[in-house]
C-alpha cells in the first residue's frame, strides 16, 4: 500500500501566503500554519489522520499571543487560555472529551477576576461568581445541571445589596 503525502498552499490575492497544509492519504497529517495577509502568523495547529491533535496556538495580527487550545483526536481536551492584545489574561478553562469541566475563570483586562462558572460534563453545575471591574461582588447565582437552582443575590457597585430570589429548576420561588 502507497503513502500519499502532499502539501496544499492557499495564497491571497496579493500573492502572499494565506495558508498551508501538510496531507496524507488525502486526510490533513501534521502542521497546519495560516498567516494575516501582512506575514504575521494566525494560527498553528497540529493533525493525525484528518482530526486536529495536540496544542493550537492563535495569534492576534499584531503578533501578540490570542489563544492557546489542547486537542485530542479532534475535540478540545486539557487546558484553553485566552489573552488580551495587551497580554493578559482573559479566559481559562479545562475541557475534557470536548466539554468544559471544572471552573472557567474570566478576568477584566486590568487583572481584576471578573467570573467564576463551575462547570460539569459541559454544563454549568454549581456557584457561578461574577465581580465588578473594582473588586465588588456583583452577583452569585447557584446552578444545577446546567439550570439556575438555588439563591440568587445581586450587588451594586457599592456593595448593597439590591436583590436575592431563590430559583428552582430555573424559576423564581
Amino acid at each position: 500500500m502507497s503513502t500519499k503525502k502532499e502539501v496544499k498552499r492557499e495564497f491571497y490575492d496579493s500573492g502572499k501566503l494565506k495558508n498551508e497544509t501538510y496531507y496524507k492519504n488525502n486526510k490533513e497529517e501534521g502542521l497546519k500554519t495560516t498567516w494575516y495577509e501582512n506575514g504575521q502568523k494566525m494560527s498553528e495547529a497540529y493533525y493525525k489522520n484528518g482530526k486536529e491533535e495536540g496544542l493550537e496556538t492563535k495569534w492576534y495580527e499584531t503578533g501578540e499571543r490570542g489563544s492557546e487550545t489542547h486537542f485530542k483526536n479532534g475535540k478540545r481536551e486539557g487546558l484553553e487560555t485566552y489573552w488580551y492584545k495587551s497580554g493578559e489574561k482573559w479566559l481559562e478553562f479545562t475541557s475534557r472529551n470536548g466539554k468544559k469541566e471544572g471552573l472557567e475563570t474570566s478576568w477584566y483586562q486590568n487583572g481584576q477576576k471578573k467570573e467564576e462558572v463551575p462547570f460539569k460534563r459541559g454544563k454549568i453545575d454549581g456557584v457561578l461568581r461574577v465581580w465588578y471591574e473594582n473588586g465588588g461582588e456583583k452577583c452569585t447565582k447557584n446552578f444545577k445541571d446546567g439550570t439556575e437552582h438555588g439563591t440568587r443575590i445581586e450587588w451594586d457597585e457599592n456593595g448593597n445589596k439590591i436583590y436575592k430570589a431563590n430559583f428552582v429548576d430555573g424559576h423564581t420561588e
